[in-house]
């Protein structure tokens, strides 16, 4: 990324969960020139939604009862001169969204029971699993805030989409939990197709949680894993759709033409409906290649 982009003052992370939003947004922080002071974090959804707004901007002294009696800066506070990190913002409660939004317009924030505003250098990078601009489209979502924060939209596409990033990620982890656990372990070529043949629902963090279960599950202090359990794998991919997915990964990591994989998985139903020729029409849609195969009469 150009340097005066990961400067950028409002950054917008789009995905499905798991794909590593936040690891992105670390990224953008460390490279940018507000790195030398710590990127502050909240997930919207884990504070109840009566206390979002003192955690955000933070209260004066005697505001409410259980207050600290010095009162307390919010995030948007502690984030002066650095990067605050709003996760799931899309749980956000409407009323804060344009307390929020103000604050992004004016850089000057006002504590809860305050009656002065102070002035904060601060920037944000939002993420979301959810498409802002369809909720915004419901009323669930301030479409000011949304084309406020879309400054930088950046969406983080799901593993399945990229499968050249899955054996660089399951060597990481392996490397990284083998230091934690103390062990030395390692895939095999066999085990490393696997994982690629995995459509992966739950994205980076279901390979992470899966490299960790293998590390633990073996007591073998040095290993090389040549095969791994489908029941390690939180989602099992079975029929069909693993033949597709096998075929897709194959293809992609040959460059070859898909019209061989296409043959496989007519073989496959044809099989599995006891070759009856009538009944099988299949409709294979891979990237912009469409097939319809339907048997002669």
């Amino acid at each position: 990324m150009d340097e005066s982009l990961l400067n950028c003052r409002l950054f917008s992370l789009m995905g499905e969960s798991g794909t590593g939003k936040e690891v992105f947004a670390h990224y953008i922080h460390d490279c940018s020139q507000r790195k030398d002071k710590e990127m502050v974090i909240l997930n919207c959804a884990s504070i109840p939604e009566n206390m979002l707004e003192s955690e955000l901007f933070g209260y004066e002294k005697g505001t409410f009862t259980g207050a600290s009696s010095k009162g307390k800066p919010g995030l948007i506070e502690l984030a002066n001169g650095s990067t605050l990190f709003l996760d799931e913002i899309n749980s956000l409660p409407l009323n804060l969204q344009g307390k929020l939004l103000r604050a992004l317009e004016t850089k000057r924030i006002r504590r809860v029971g305050g009656l002065t505003d102070k002035e904060v250098d601060f920037r944000i990078v939002s993420a979301t699993n959810q498409d802002l601009f369809d909720l915004a489209q419901k009323g669930e979502f301030r479409l000011d805030l949304f084309y406020r924060l879309s400054v930088v939209p950046v969406t983080v596409p799901p593993l399945r989409d990229r499968p050249e990033d899955i054996v660089p990620l399951a060597e990481l982890f392996m490397n990284q939990f083998c230091q934690q656990y103390g062990k030395e372990m390692s895939f095999a070529q066999t085990a490393l197709n696997e994982l690629q043949a995995h459509s992966w629902p739950g994205n980076i963090r279901e390979l992470r949680n899966l490299v960790e279960r293998v590390v633990v599950s073996y007591e073998e202090k040095k290993k090389t894993i040549i095969h791994i359990p489908e029941s390690y794998f939180m989602v099992q991919e079975k029929g069909e759709k693993k033949l597709r997915t096998t075929a897709k990964r194959s293809c992609q990591r040959s460059g070859r033409s898909c019209r061989p994989w296409w043959r496989m998985t007519i073989m496959y139903l044809l099989r599995q409906k006891s070759w009856a020729y009538p009944e099988v029409v299949c409709t294979i849609k891979w990237n912009d290649i469409i097939l319809k195969w339907v048997p002669a009469s």
